[in-house]
């Protein structure tokens, strides 16, 4: 089962009304049968009204943490939650494998072939009743080879963070790292460029002979041969072809061999994507004048041509347009139907297994990827220069264009068909007339009308979808596909992406600051000493009006609303934003010279106060260096002897005063 989803199997626990509910049987594509848990009493149940059955609380999250047979002496309080433990099983960020499946290493393919094989044996497990629960999880645990107590956390795992991600054991961070200095590393890359990647290379062991003797020489360690290798299989060995010379082999060796599509054997096996322009001029809302034509996009279904989702756009093909067309492809369509007025049923939706998509950025980006590891579908490329790989896609949207030729202000694909005919000035619908006159073809026209490819046998794509769900084809039924929980959520997650650092609970982007309370406590536990790539969050936003964007908590996989600071708009989309900014220009640009000029005064004056400052230390430090050199050095003069003063007054006797008047000699007193 994917993960926001509710499962509409046989056995699968549901709420409607504030009750639980055990789905026994589906019944069309509007309502299943089902069994209330409490009482047992059966009744039919409409789908668009279920939701998803809380198991925490409904079936006791204890369960994440033991058997229920081996805590029978258990008391009441005993059998509580532990919100520590669940904390624990929050507490780190779940490891995932990068988008790029080819950069996979072969144990992390077989790591993840493992995790999504327990991972759908667990969700089993978590949708059964109560009474088979128990079993599945000791047949689980007997068939991983762990205890019972472990099946029940790797559950609460699943459960928590509904993803295979969760299951996969963390690894090391310096896992499979070769410690080299730069010096090293260049010098391997430039020899292995010299010897290795050329039309007539030398073997490892004489590059590696080359290699540590020119580090030898150098003054660094000599290397390994498995560190070389580690090194020259940093380019792939279609890279290694190709820069050897060998591009025919490298197209030969890596291109797909496959001239036809997967084997589409059941409803959403593989599904297509592409874009094309409706080739019809369309008018405004308020003065219908003509704006030119828009982009369609479509999700097609491969095993019954049934039309899962489409969206219909002025802007060039975008990320934007491939998730609306995704999130509609992947929802009921009941509402949409009210919402365009028109009467008819249009019952498809679920997850692909394989979606198709060519190589541009809007369909094969980082949106779809993300995308593909949360809902778990693959995307493959369609090979370049192999048209037959979209050929239902293409041939799709060939009756759609057949169909535009009786609308006014059809261009007719081409000038010479089109002849004298004015396409603008016989435009006449809008982009919403023809959104809903689409739809009404889509739904009561090209889903039942017989088609003729491969597999189809004139039947209508409505009656093969059908049979394909309630009684099988090739395979055997598949049954109704699981409903998306939180439509909003699913909507969110298929928005452009983008990361951006949180700091003080404001996120910058698109030149306006975002902010919430939320987010305001979310980003008290970032680590601001952790490198820049460690503090990313993604961010989502609908270019369309950007004055809310959502940043996914990484602890608890929602999605955080904030909007835009200090502004008066409450509408404005992202190519408005963009305009403005463009506009706006920079104002101080007039002031450049003048800026300039001052760089350049200032840079003149730092550097002839250098220059003096450098003078003078040079001329003292050569007075130095010549006064210790000289052969006659002077003498240094004495030093000066300081008077000392009296310790007491000098009195003299006043006998001896009176001598000295009379110039007569007086005899010392004898002391």
């Amino acid at each position: 089962m994917q993960p926001n989803t509710i499962s509409l199997k046989p056995g699968s626990l549901v709420m409607h009304a504030g009750e639980v509910w055990v789905i026994e049987a589906p019944e069309g594509f509007k309502r299943v049968l089902a069994k209330r848990q409490d009482d047992g009493h059966r009744d039919f149940l409409c789908i668009a009204e279920l939701s998803k059955a809380p198991r925490a609380e409904s079936r006791g999250s204890d369960r994440a943490i033991a058997h229920p047979d081996e805590r029978a002496s258990e008391t009441d309080d005993d059998k509580k939650p532990k919100l520590t433990y669940r904390e624990r099983l929050l507490a780190p960020r779940i490891r995932v494998l990068p988008d790029n499946e080819n950069n996979w290493t072969k144990k992390q393919r077989q790591a993840m072939k493992e995790a999504v094989s327990e991972f759908e044996l667990l969700v089993d497990a978590l949708d059964a009743p109560p009474e088979q629960a128990g079993q599945m999880m000791r047949d689980i645990a007997k068939t991983q080879g762990y205890s019972l107590a472990t099946a029940y956390r790797r559950r609460s795992l699943v459960e928590i963070w509904e993803c295979a991600d969760a299951l996969l054991r963390k690894p090391r961070e310096d896992s499979g790292a070769f410690k080299l200095t730069d010096t090293q590393l260049e010098k391997i890359q430039q020899l292995l460029k010299v010897h290795r990647f050329v039309p007539t290379p030398k073997t490892i062991p004489k590059v590696l002979d080359l290699v540590n003797g020119d580090l030898r020489q150098s003054g660094e360690e000599e290397i390994s041969r498995t560190t070389l290798y580690k090194v020259m299989n940093l380019k792939t060995r279609k890279e290694q072809l190709e820069a050897a010379g060998r591009k025919e082999q490298a197209k030969n060796s890596y291109r797909t061999k496959a001239g036809r599509l997967p084997d589409a054997d059941y409803p959403l096996a593989v599904v297509q994507v592409d874009h094309s322009p409706i080739q019809m001029t369309l008018v405004d809302e308020e003065d219908r004048k003509p704006i030119g034509d828009a982009w369609l996009t479509i999700v097609i279904d491969c095993f019954s041509r049934m039309i899962l989702g489409f969206y219909l756009s002025f802007n060039a093909p975008s990320t934007l347009n491939t998730g609306m067309a995704l999130a509609r492809a992947f929802l009921p369509k009941d509402d949409f139907l009210k919402r365009q007025g028109v009467v008819g049923e249009w019952n498809c939706w679920g997850f692909p297994d394989v979606m198709l998509v060519d190589n541009g950025a809007d369909l094969n980006g980082k949106m779809v990827h993300r995308a593909r590891r949360f809902y778990k579908f693959t995307v493959r490329n369609r090979p370049v220069g192999s048209p037959e790989f979209g050929a239902t896609v293409e041939s799709a949207f060939k009756t759609f264009m057949y169909e535009s030729k009786a609308n006014p202000g059809t261009k007719r694909s081409n000038p010479l068909d089109r002849a004298e005919y004015d396409s603008e000035g016989n435009a006449t619908m809008t982009l919403s007339a023809y959104e809903r006159n689409f739809t009404h073809f889509i739904v009561n026209e090209y889903h039942k009308t017989e088609h003729s490819g491969e597999g189809m046998k004139r039947r209508a794509p409505l009656q093969r979808w059908t049979q394909g769900i309630f009684e099988g084809e090739i395979f055997p039924a598949t049954g109704l596909p699981p409903v998306p929980a939180d439509p909003l959520k699913l909507y969110i997650s298929l928005m452009p992406v983008e990361q951006r650092t949180l700091a003080k609970g404001c996120i910058s982007i698109f030149t306006n600051t975002y902010y919430s309370t939320e987010l305001d406590k979310l980003s008290q536990l970032v680590d601001v000493e952790k490198p820049r790539e460690d503090r990313l969050f993604e961010v989502r936003y609908d270019p369309r009006n950007i004055h809310s964007i959502w940043i996914k908590n990484p602890n608890t996989g929602e999605y955080i609303e904030a909007t835009a600071q200090g502004v008066k708009w409450t509408v404005r989309s992202l190519w408005e934003q963009k305009a403005i900014n463009k506009n706006l220009g920079h104002p101080a640009d007039i002031y450049k010279d003048d800026r300039y000029e001052s760089i350049k005064l200032r840079d003149e004056i730092r550097a002839e106060e250098t220059r003096k400052t450098k003078q003078k230390r040079r001329a003292e430090e050569k007075a130095k260096r010549d006064g210790e050199e000289v052969i006659y050095k002077p003498k240094p003069a004495p030093k000066k002897v300081a008077a000392t003063k009296p310790t007491q007054p000098f009195v003299l006797d006043p006998s001896r005063a009176e001598a000295i008047r009379s110039g007569l000699r007086v005899k010392k007193p004898a002391e």
